[in-house]
């Protein structure tokens, strides 16, 4: 019986060896395929489960507790509200520049989500934020790696924002997919916004210390939001160029802080653009143009101005038949990088400047640098100045600057006829009133003149008079030498001295004073 049976199961092992072979594959390919949506639905519920741990520990004033389970939920799905507890955490930690941090952070996640109630609360302790702090760009191509400052979870790359960290010194982390990387201590600057790069699959941090960059849109009447997109399309380009984006509120302000004309046309005037970049302690102007709107675009224009040398450092323009929004988005990044690039790439010198006389308004390219005697960075390569002054010639210089090295020259200004000739065009075309001497008639002339020398003679007269007064009339006779008769000529002298000197006085009236 057995022999009967034995190879009609054998065929049917064979046949089932067979099948299972052939959707064996498939079966592992249905796994796998939904293996990564079960996985991230128990990460999450993982996740909420130690929120709510984390929250019951807050509530219970087990910070330390609450601590570690909302940064476990973090690192196991990075959500929002997480931020909003851990800042809450270090709150009651008083580690309140740590609480603002994940605060502002949270806000700029979370969005409209955000309830009034902790709006409130978080603008409060944004308020009250005390403390000497630094913001800190990260950048980092590990996207979804998790960044802890001091063993603390920070949040997950990349960060919106930047960081506020207290300037002192700092460790940070990065970890991704079971893999890690801790730099050593860095020392964070005080007063400055510094960029931390970080590379987890090369161990590399860089700690640098970043520039400003002020953004200026063309047109400037464009909807908010579309200034907030092009802020983040060029944003990553600005980062890596060791800068970053200075925000628009502060932007909008400093222009306002110009007035509306100079701001009118601040995008056509590298004037308004060295106040615009001065009032912001920035070092470079990035001015992008899209024309003809940013509705039906043609061509998008990018130019950098520089600030330390008062010139423009590159400019790119990139022509299309039809950039739409996807298009404006692919072409502006790589845009940026190029611009940014060739601005970076620029050698650079030094001009030092000099006139006689000093004070001469130094131009370069209609962009006023300075007075001399003045000293600035140059780009290399050739340059052409003028100088100013009024009054003087003015004059044109065609030099080269080299890399590295500073040109010093000077310049004997000629004086110029043409200041003097306005002067006198404008003094003729005045009304101006003049003191002229006005004109003595003869009589004048003969009826002063007489009556100066009448009181000369009379006041001669009264000095003799006078010298005579006490004097003896004859001689001395007596043994004593006693005089017998003295002369008395005081009232005479004085009659005489009164009447010459009034004399005098009338006739120098006549010959001196105006006509009445």
């Amino acid at each position: 019986m057995c022999s009967l049976k034995c190879p009609v199961i054998l065929r049917w092992l064979v046949w089932g060896c067979a099948l299972f072979a052939l959707l064996n594959p498939l079966g592992l390919r249905t796994r796998r395929a939904y293996a990564a949506p079960l996985a991230d639905a128990d990460k999450l519920r993982f996740s909420n489960k130690l929120l709510s741990e984390g929250q019951v520990a807050l509530q219970a004033g087990n910070l330390a507790l609450a601590l570690q389970r909302l940064e476990q939920s973090y690192v196991m799905a990075p959500q929002p509200q997480t931020l909003y507890f851990l800042g809450k955490t270090a709150l009651l930690q008083h580690r309140e520049l740590a609480a603002a941090d994940l605060y502002r952070r949270y806000l700029a996640a979370a969005e409209d989500a955000v309830s009034p109630a902790a709006r409130a609360e978080i603008e409060l302790c944004l308020g009250t934020a005390r403390g000497a702090q630094t913001d800190l760009d990260v950048v980092s191509g590990d996207v979804g790696a998790v960044l802890r400052v001091d063993g603390r979870v920070a949040g997950v790359l990349p960060l919106t924002t930047p960081l506020w960290l207290t300037p002192s010194a700092h460790r940070f982390s990065i970890e991704k997919n079971r893999r890690s990387f801790e730099t050593n201590l860095l020392q964070i600057p005080s007063g400055q916004r510094v960029q931390l790069q970080l590379a987890l699959a090369s161990r590399y941090a860089v700690l640098t210390v970043a520039t400003g960059v002020v953004l200026l849109l063309d047109p400037a009447n464009l909807p908010s939001d579309a200034k907030t997109q092009l802020g983040q399309l060029l944003g990553p380009a600005v980062s890596q160029a060791h800068s970053f984006l200075i925000a628009r509120e502060q932007t909008e302000s400093a222009l306002l802080r110009l007035g509306p004309q100079v701001a009118a046309r601040c995008a056509q005037s590298l004037d308004c653009q060295e106040q615009l970049a001065k009032q912001l302690d920035a070092s470079q102007v990035l001015l992008l143009s899209i024309s003809p709107s940013l509705d039906a675009p043609k061509s998008l224009r990018l130019q950098i101005f520089d600030v330390d040398t008062g010139s423009v450092a590159a400019v790119e323009e990139e022509a299309c038949a039809s950039c739409g929004a996807d298009s404006i988005k692919q072409r502006l990044p790589r845009l940026a990088q190029s611009v940014l690039k060739s601005a970076w790439d620029r050698g650079r010198g030094s001009i030092s400047i000099g006139s006689d006389p000093s004070g001469a308004t130094v131009m370069l390219h209609g962009n006023v640098l300075g007075k001399t005697p003045l000293v600035r960075e140059a780009f290399e390569g050739p340059v052409e100045l003028s100088l100013l002054l009024d009054g003087y010639v003015s004059q044109r210089f065609s030099f080269k600057v080299q890399r590295g090295q500073q040109l010093a020259f000077s310049s004997v200004l000629q004086q110029s006829t043409q200041p003097s000739e306005r002067l006198v065009t404008r003094l003729v075309e005045k009304p101006v009133l003049a003191r002229v001497a006005p004109k003595r008639t003869l009589w004048r002339w003969i009826g002063g003149g007489s009556l100066v020398s009448a009181g000369l003679i009379l006041g001669g007269f009264g000095l003799s008079a006078l010298a005579a007064n006490g004097t003896c009339v004859d001689s001395v006779t007596a043994p004593l030498g006693i005089c017998n008769q003295v002369r008395d000529t005081d009232r005479p002298a004085g009659v005489l001295l009164g009447v010459g000197g009034s004399l005098t006085i009338f006739g120098v009236s006549l010959l001196v004073l105006p006509l009445w």
